[in-house]
């Protein structure tokens, strides 16, 4: 079944405004608005490969090497810059099991559950 898969990036006026927006603000970023229907698979195939593209042109690539990191024990509870209790990652992250004991006395020693754990 055919998808709609959308991509933006960046805000800026669209219409005619925009002419006027590039006139005023030379060399800004602007807003990119991707659409491609196909089948899943090849909609994403195709952005993905146009994301790439654009990057490589317009000297956006970061020519780093990839380095991924996997991090375990990841606490679920941090304090904030007024002391409260906050999320550390993301508040639908579930405690690993044995931590949940852990909520009333010292929440902040809580792990995130990984699928590892």
């Amino acid at each position: 079944m055919p998808t709609l898969v959308a991509v933006a990036d960046r805000e800026v006026p669209l219409g005619r405004g925009a002419r006027r927006h590039h006139r005023t603000h030379p060399g800004a970023i602007g807003f990119a608005a991707l659409l491609c229907a196909d089948e899943f698979a090849k909609a994403h195939a195709i952005l993905g490969r146009l994301r790439t593209d654009l990057g490589r042109q317009l000297g956006r690539v970061d020519s780093r090497a990839w380095a991924p990191l996997f991090v375990l024990n990841f606490p679920v509870f941090e304090r904030d810059e007024h002391g409260k209790l906050t999320f550390m990652h993301m508040p639908f992250v579930a405690p690993v099991e044995e931590d949940i004991a852990l909520f009333d006395s010292d929440p902040e020693r809580m792990r995130a559950r990984t699928t590892t754990s």
